[in-house]
């Protein structure tokens, strides 16, 4: 039955997916109960995932980001394992909690934007690691409305400030503090995939009550939104590339129309099936641009 926060008891379902930034596809999904926890199973899917880029690709650098609930030191070993950088959010322990706290050093790396970098171990963790540590300092609304808020005894939860915490293995320089939370907002167009997953190619539905057929129709999912992307990307729009301010943040290279767009000119097209002389033809209306494509 897996776990539904807003309808409890509903079927429900936790998947996990892998995301290829610089095409806006997916290379993998697995398909988890809806209780699993974020990052259940999420070491071997990555690690089978990076082993076949690296078989598919041998010259190709591979660099992964990751929220929170993948900040684990499991799933960071087997990332520095397989020699793949990485930036994952850092969850704020009281132990990390209090380094941001007491920090008197930020450096100013654009108006309103400070950060600091410090290596520190976690406990139970067997090395220690890098952190960046950002503050973001909020409007005068903002600060408004946080007015009388409690604030955490040991958190730094300055009211003029947003903070986040980073945790990466790039060596120093490869990826200067002003360009590493940038690299990681990119990710914010993975949320927007998936919501084109499930809302144009049924991936919210559950067509089945079997556990695998679940899992094949995912699959069946991702397989018609990567080739409708690839169509889009390729044909539609000629593999035009677009402005390098998405090499910052690694997201889509090329233009792509929306799954809407290309259905409503190349797909959903009205035809008419009629009688020339005897044979049966299809009339298809004229369209400028399906006949450029």
């Amino acid at each position: 039955m897996g776990y539904n926060p807003i309808k409890k008891g509903a079927r429900s379902y936790r998947p996990l997916t892998v995301h290829v930034s610089e095409t806006g596809q997916f290379i993998e999904i697995n398909h988890r109960p809806g209780d699993a926890a974020d990052n259940e199973g999420a070491d071997v899917l990555l690690g089978k995932t990076i082993r076949r880029l690296k078989r598919e690709f041998p010259s190709t650098t591979l660099r992964a980001r990751m929220d929170s609930a993948f900040f684990e030191d499991a799933l960071l070993r087997m990332l520095e394992a397989e020699k793949v950088k990485y930036t994952v959010v850092a969850k704020l322990y009281e132990s990390l909690a209090l380094v941001v706290k007491e920090c008197t050093s930020w450096t100013s790396i654009r108006d309103g934007v400070d950060a600091f970098e410090f290596c520190f171990q976690m406990k139970k963790w067997s090395d220690a690691r890098d952190f960046v540590a950002y503050r973001f300092r909020l409007s005068n609304k903002d600060i408004a409305e946080r007015e009388g808020e409690q604030l955490d005894l040991f958190r730094p939860n300055d009211p003029q400030y947003r903070y986040m915490l980073f945790c990466h293995n790039f060596p120093q320089g490869e990826m200067p503090i002003e360009e590493l939370h940038t690299f990681y907002a990119g990710r914010c167009n993975q949320e927007k995939n998936i919501g084109l997953l499930k809302s144009g190619f049924a991936f919210d539905q559950l067509p089945s009550k079997n556990h695998s057929g679940i899992a094949v129709w995912q699959k069946l999912s991702m397989l018609a939104y990567n080739a409708l992307t690839g169509f889009a990307m390729e044909v539609v729009d000629g593999a035009t590339q677009r402005k390098n301010s998405v090499v910052e943040k690694a997201t889509r290279l090329f233009k792509c129309a929306t799954w809407s767009t290309v259905r409503f000119l190349h797909l959903c097209v009205p035809g008419q099936l009629v009688n020339d002389s005897g044979r049966i033809v299809l009339h298809l209306p004229e369209s400028r641009a399906r006949k450029s494509d």
